[in-house]
């Protein structure tokens, strides 16, 4: 179903969101280019836990939304808000997998291409 298209580090994806009878209500498309944000994405991965642990959810929510705009885009992000209507906890609950399903994978892949070139070069 997910078809990961990775050209070098750019992810080219579609948010689909069903509706209650599993019809899509929402394609949004995205491209996400790992190597322009792998950094600013792992701090603010960093910044969302120490939030959650702290319990701190307007700084939680103020990163989130952070992170939405660089892994989805300005004009992507707007689209879910308007769709979502303000609901964002079932905003954040049902792109969630794009996270853990596409994004966390690609970024522990790039990482590892990334460790193994360093390495290469120092060699």
């Amino acid at each position: 179903e997910e078809e990961m298209k990775i050209a070098s580090s750019l992810i080219r994806e579609n948010i689909e969101i069903q509706d209650n009878h599993g019809n899509v209500a929402l394609s949004v498309p995205f491209v996400f280019n790992i190597a322009n944000s792998f950094d600013h994405v792992k701090e603010l991965q960093a910044g969302m836990e120490k939030y959650r642990a702290d319990k701190d959810m307007e700084a939680l929510g103020r990163l989130t939304h952070e992170l939405f705009i660089t892994v989805f885009g300005e004009d992507a992000t707007a689209k879910l808000y308007e769709y979502y209507d303000g609901d964002y906890m079932t905003l954040t609950i049902d792109v969630a997998p794009i996270f853990t399903e596409i994004i966390a994978p690609a970024m522990q892949a790039y990482a590892e291409k990334i460790a193994q070139t360093h390495f290469r070069a120092k060699a």
